[in-house]
């Protein structure tokens, strides 16, 4: 009588399933990186500088099942890239971007292709701040770098850039999400929801107090209790939702909205 022989194909099957789903690691990285099917990375923190990096995905064929995030965690200029590797695909695509700090996506593969699952805080053209912010990604044509809080309007010279505002504009679309990006760059502008602006120096910020733009270029006023008439009235651009000491380039929060 021969001796029975059992079959653990399954076993072994399931055993290697449980392994290859074993991805955790973090990993920090500030090169372009190619991401391998057996380095158990789940999460990639990138330091893009001013020249950019690109992380590269493993074949979807090896990884199905596979989840992966990167995340850009500084505020450089640098374009954080995710690309797919051969004849892969990233949601029918070559490969998508992040611009901003604290951006980032959650990809995942099918065995075939990668597809983007979610987008942590950003999308490449709109994302919400985290304080609730609207912000969309246009160009500094300031001639100078950013700065957080200041007002811009649409530029006259360059497609979808911005300019800084005039004394007691009326023609303000936003304001800087964030200090340092160079002109001539891609930037984000908060233009509704909540928003962090720069006030002019030596003036305070009152909870509740109507906000408009002030005699100094770029920078709001938030002063006045009430509304005033027109035409003044259409320098609005929001209400304070924060009472803020005055001081020299004092952020105030504000609920942002323009007539």
């Amino acid at each position: 009588m021969k001796p029975q022989i059992e079959d653990y194909s399954n076993v072994i099957h399931n055993i290697e399933r449980i392994q290859k789903k074993d991805w955790f690691r973090s990993y920090a990285i500030s090169a372009n990186f190619t991401i391998n099917d057996k380095d158990k990375i789940k999460t990639l923190f990138c330091t893009t500088g001013g020249s950019g990096i690109t992380v590269t995905l493993p074949l979807a064929a090896n990884n199905l099942d596979r989840v992966i995030e990167i995340f850009k965690v500084d505020a450089a200029i640098g374009i954080l890239s995710l690309v797919p590797q051969g004849a892969d695909t990233l949601n029918g695509g070559a490969g998508v971007n992040s611009y901003v700090r604290y951006t980032g996506y959650r990809v995942k593969s099918n065995g075939t292709a990668w597809f983007i699952f979610d987008t942590l805080m950003a999308m490449e053209k709109f994302f919400i701040t985290p304080i609730g912010g609207h912000a969309i990604l246009l160009i500094n044509d300031t001639g100078v770098p950013s700065v957080k809080g200041e007002f811009v309007r649409v530029s006259a010279a360059v497609q979808e850039g911005v300019i800084i505002t005039g004394v007691d504009e009326d023609e303000a679309i936003g304001c800087f999400y964030e200090s340092g990006i160079a002109d001539g760059e891609k930037t984000f502008i908060v233009v509704g929801g909540i928003a962090d602006i720069l006030l002019k120096d030596t003036t305070a910020g009152t909870m509740g107090n109507w906000v408009q733009t002030s005699n100094v270029a770029g920078r709001a006023d938030a002063t006045n209790i009430a509304p005033i008439p027109p035409p003044d009235h259409w320098q609005e651009i929001g209400h304070c939702t924060e009472t803020i000491a005055p001081g020299v380039n004092v952020l105030c929060r504000i609920i942002m909205h323009f007539n």
